[in-house]
């Protein structure tokens, strides 16, 4: 093993990207991932010229800190949960891997699909290209995740890179005590025990010969000034508050001012794309889209849905796509709040696939009128025409329309309501988006209050673990009108 990982495994990857696939043409060779995994190598080899301390070993001295992390909380987790893997990678400190999934280098993945697979035969996908209605190629991210490389050190005081495998201690946890250095939201560790972070010296660094050990790299002098510092890099970028993003940048010591972001604009624009937003102290934004959902348990073509969106308190938001940092704690300690918008994002992006804003009809001018209403008195008497409007009265059922419709406010905990129609009545059920992207229910008419209480606790569980499980509202729609309601005409 070479402060690098696993070399073979990174060449691997290289002579992949350079291989020509089964099923493709003579010149079907996709070079864009080559380039990516050369320019990326190209870059942190440059950053440890001159006898400065190599980046690949500081790189790697992270990802073993980060592996014995994942290790003991996988060893240590409640045998309650079925997916233990999945537990680590969705609410505790990610899963940190060492060149997979066509990518040289360091990722931690940070959150997955409830139902994603994490056996070693079907490894998680990264990314996958699927098709929109327009027929468009769109790439759907199965995993969020950080890529960890280095950066050229920017004018200013930050902290360097430093080499070493021991950022947290061989015990992993500590008594909890009240040192908040690392603090990024009050409130957000728990008490009780909590990691046992290290702070190596900054003096560490390495010259890194071919014929010096791992551990030996670990503790030669300093040779030259760092003139890098770690960077996280999101896969893929990630649309937060503005206010949000100032927390972060500040929890890594980086003012925002001298962060290069995206144009200010509204979050609704940032997670729905397809949205012309106006400016983002505009009035709520009220969006609205049709469409056909297919129940698990029905074999017909499904049910049109028409469904609204009522976003309130429209807020600024920012693209997130790096993020520096000095120490790998920050990085765990940010991801609470990444994978809280990350399912954020998903969820709307899930259920409201071709949004459209709502708008006021445009103005048409008198010949328009007086054609449409030609056309529309010489239809009424057309046999066709007719024939197709008694085809539609003795069609089934399969393809009514019904509505439910999600008010969304942000501040001061982003929260949903869903509005439902259904047999018996409007339901609705109001639920927060916590930290870890924890749900929780804060009110819902969907289980009777006169049912008892162990079995309607079971079933208040259940809307909320559908709700996790599937990442859309629709489907889970769809779902709790047949479990819930029985209301699947």
């Amino acid at each position: 093993m070479t402060p690098w990982g696993d070399v073979a495994r990174g060449a691997k990857i290289l002579e992949d990207d350079l291989t020509l696939q089964q099923g493709t043409g003579t010149f079907g060779i996709q070079l864009h991932n080559f380039a990516d995994n050369l320019s990326r190598l190209a870059t942190i080899d440059k950053l440890g010229e001159d006898e400065s301390p190599t980046c690949f070993a500081a790189i790697f001295g992270i990802y073993s800190s980060l592996q014995r992390l994942n290790e003991h909380e996988r060893q240590t987790a409640d045998i309650m949960h079925k997916n233990i893997d999945m537990h680590v990678l969705r609410k505790k400190s990610g899963r940190p891997s060492m060149h997979e999934r066509r990518r040289i280098g360091l990722s931690m993945d940070y959150w997955t699909k409830r139902a994603s697979s994490m056996n070693n035969e079907q490894p998680i996908k990264h990314s996958k290209v699927g098709r929109d209605i327009n027929g468009e190629a769109t790439l759907k991210h199965d995993v969020c995740s950080l890529t960890i490389e280095c950066e050229q050190l920017p004018p200013g005081s930050y902290p360097p890179i430093r080499i070493s495998n021991g950022w947290i201690s061989e015990h992993i946890k500590k008594s909890y005590d009240d040192n908040h250095d690392f603090e990024i939201v009050p409130g957000l560790e728990a008490s009780g025990d909590t990691l046992d972070w290290l702070d190596p010296p900054v003096n560490q660094a390495a010259v890194n010969p071919a014929n010096t050990s791992l551990d030996e790299t670990m503790n030669i002098g300093l040779i030259a000034q760092p003139i890098a510092r770690f960077v996280a890099k999101l896969e893929p970028p990630l649309a937060i508050p503005y206010h949000i993003a100032t927390q972060l940048y500040a929890s890594v010591r980086v003012n925002i001012a001298q962060v290069v972001l995206s144009d200010n604009t509204s979050m609704a624009s940032l997670i729905l794309p397809s949205v012309k937003s106006g400016p983002f102290v505009a009035d709520t934004k009220q969006l609205h889209q049709t469409r056909n959902i297919v129940s698990a348990a029905s074999d017909d073509a499904g049910k049109d849905f028409q469904i609204g969106l009522y976003w309130s308190t429209p807020e600024l938001g920012v693209i997130l796509e790096t993020l520096p940092f000095d120490h790998p704690r920050r990085l765990v300690e940010a991801l609470p709040i990444l994978r809280q918008y990350a399912f954020i994002a998903r969820l709307l992006q899930n259920t409201f696939r071709n949004v459209a804003e709502t708008s006021a009809p445009t103005s048409a001018s008198k010949q328009d009128i007086r054609k449409m209403r030609m056309q529309q008195h010489t239809a009424k008497f057309s046999k066709k025409n007719m024939e197709t409007e008694l085809e539609a009265l003795l069609a089934p059922r399969s393809t009514s329309v019904r509505a439910f419709d999600v008010a969304f406010v942000t501040t001061p905990v982003p929260q949903m309501t869903i509005s439902l129609a259904s047999k018996q009545g409007l339901k609705r059920m109001t639920f927060n988006i916590l930290l870890n992207a924890d749900i929780e229910i804060v009110s819902q008419n969907i289980v009777p209050e006169d049912e008892e209480e162990v079995l309607r606790q079971r079933r208040v569980e259940g809307l909320k673990t559908a709700l996790e499980t599937a990442e859309d509202l629709g489907i889970w729609a769809v779902w709790v009108r047949r479990k819930y309601l029985d209301d699947d005409e």
